[in-house]
């Protein structure tokens, strides 16, 4: 993930289509993704060595489709990665009949496995441009580009049930009718205990309770947010890119102090405890994760595109992301992630134990949007909390 997030914020090739797909109001997002079949030949790569590749080209184009790939990797049992890929391998690894594919689809031989997603939603006017992938691409080489519709992403917020001691992934709410995802609970050197969630879901100063008074209506306050971020809105006419003007939001978060009368315990619901923050240096595409959330419950998913910007709506008014990482189903299963799962921690093997990669921040009906651990980490050192997972 930090290759991709390196490779945005510096290639002047992706610089240029970023540019080009922000003059259309109808583009709510931009992802990096890595080829689906390089990423089948690394994955099979693993199991079988290099050399169990060689009949690959004999296979012929059709084999080398995307969706043809999809069908693949779940009848393979292929969709949990073993380890994370290296920066070296996107660089200088490349899969028998690369060159093939390549001209396939008018790249040059050189073209990194890199796949820029220009990510529409469904035009809501005749007068709503699509961009063409010609036009992105004009005068750009080595990046694949692909348009494709999806639904508006929205921020998550919904109920359930009480627990004691409190910890990650439960429900909270704030008031009589906003809830969300409780996320891991923190210590400082005090032995003091903090908790983490969504600012969209509660403010800055806000009474938390848990559960959320929509589940249980005695619900009582286990705390307070002593810290959060304020998100900037825009628009819902104003397209969300990093050349509109319109306020950018790279975290949404609010840090509640539980009560000293409340007990707690440093643990994930489901998961179990964990052994720290994980740098974004060692994530990569198709690594597993795991995710507890209100609604959605427990699911073991997989780690998907960086979102470089994102727009997401929420009670009427629309926001913009930026650095988002997706988390998806790896057999392509819809609603893995839903309202409610705001704030519901992702973990994934770190060492001998799991630790903390990000945190659940909206969803759409393929999966969900998560900020990362290592920067809502610097959020909290910056704002002067010492705190440990």
């Amino acid at each position: 993930m930090q290759f991709l997030m390196d490779f945005a914020e510096t290639d002047g090739r992706f610089r240029t289509i970023l540019r080009r797909a922000a003059a259309y109001r109808i583009v709510q997002g931009v992802a990096l993704d890595i080829d689906s079949y390089w990423l089948f030949c690394w994955r099979l790569a693993q199991q079988v060595g290099d050399g169990g590749l060689a009949i690959l080209p004999q296979w012929g184009f059709p084999w080398m489709s995307d969706a043809h790939l999809r069908h693949r990797l779940i009848e393979e049992r292929l969709g949990v990665f073993p380890r994370p890929i290296f920066d070296k391998e996107i660089l200088h690894w490349r899969p028998p009949a690369w060159n093939d594919r390549a001209r396939w689809l008018s790249l040059s031989e050189a073209s990194l496995p890199i796949v820029v997603k220009v990510c529409i939603r469904p035009a809501q006017s005749p007068d709503d441009r699509v961009p063409s992938v010609e036009a992105l691409r004009e005068g750009v080489d080595g990046l694949r580009v692909i348009v494709q519709t999806e639904p508006q992403s929205h921020l998550c917020a919904n109920p359930r049930k009480k627990h004691r001691p409190l910890v990650g992934g439960i429900s909270m709410g704030v008031g009589t009718s906003d809830f969300a995802t409780l996320g891991i609970v923190l210590e400082n050197g005090d032995g003091e205990r903090f908790a983490l969630t969504c600012a969209h879901a509660a403010a800055q100063n806000a009474a938390v309770l848990q559960p959320s008074h929509w589940d249980r209506r005695r619900a009582t306050v286990i705390g307070n947010s002593v810290l959060a971020t304020l998100l900037s809105p825009h628009s819902a006419s104003d397209p969300c890119n990093n050349e509109s003007g319109v306020p950018v939001n790279e975290l949404d978060l609010s840090l509640i102090r539980i009560n000293s009368d409340v007990p707690s315990t440093r643990e994930v619901l489901g998961i179990g405890a964990l052994n720290g923050v994980v740098r974004r240096a060692v994530l990569s595409s198709g690594q597993t994760v795991e995710v507890i959330g209100r609604t959605s419950r427990y699911h073991t998913l997989q780690l998907g595109p960086l979102h470089f910007w994102q727009s997401q709506e929420h009670d009427g008014h629309w926001y913009c992301y930026k650095n988002l990482f997706k988390v998806q189903s790896p057999y392509r299963e819809n609603d893995v992630i839903r309202g409610g799962d705001s704030g519901a921690p992702v973990c994934i093997a770190s060492g001998s134990g799991k630790g903390f990669c990000g945190m659940i921040v909206g969803c759409d009906d393929y999966g969900g949007f998560a900020m990362f651990g290592e920067s809502i980490q610097a959020w909290w050192e910056k704002n002067g909390y010492s705190l440990h997972v």
